[in-house]
């Protein structure tokens, strides 16, 4: 019988974010995260690399992609997204709606 109790480190290794503003994209994440998201060249593609611990998920902000980026972000009452949220106008975010898991 298959060991069901196997747990997933994680099911996502890596993600890309598109953005169409690098500079006002990789400032926002800097101040909500409070790093430094160092710039790369990949692919012809400006990109912001999250920092990330040896093995665990990565990402970049893509200035190359063909997508659209969102100008506002969505988060949860809890408390920690708190911290999150506070620094969202500063970073030129606006919190468009806050909901609690309780609401569903």
């Amino acid at each position: 019988m298959p060991d069901t109790q196997t747990a997933v480190r994680s099911a996502v290794t890596w993600f890309e974010i598109p953005i169409a503003d690098f500079d006002r994209a990789r400032r926002f994440y800097e101040t909500i995260l409070e790093t430094t998201l160092p710039e790369a060249q990949f692919g012809g593609a400006r990109i912001a690399m999250f920092p990330s611990e040896g093995g665990g998920v990565g990402g970049c902000i893509d200035a190359g992609s063909t997508f659209r980026s969102a100008r506002s972000i969505a988060t949860s009452t809890s408390s920690r997204c708190a911290a999150s949220r506070s620094k969202a106008s500063p970073a030129a975010a606006t919190v468009c709606r806050s909901r609690s898991r309780s609401r569903r």
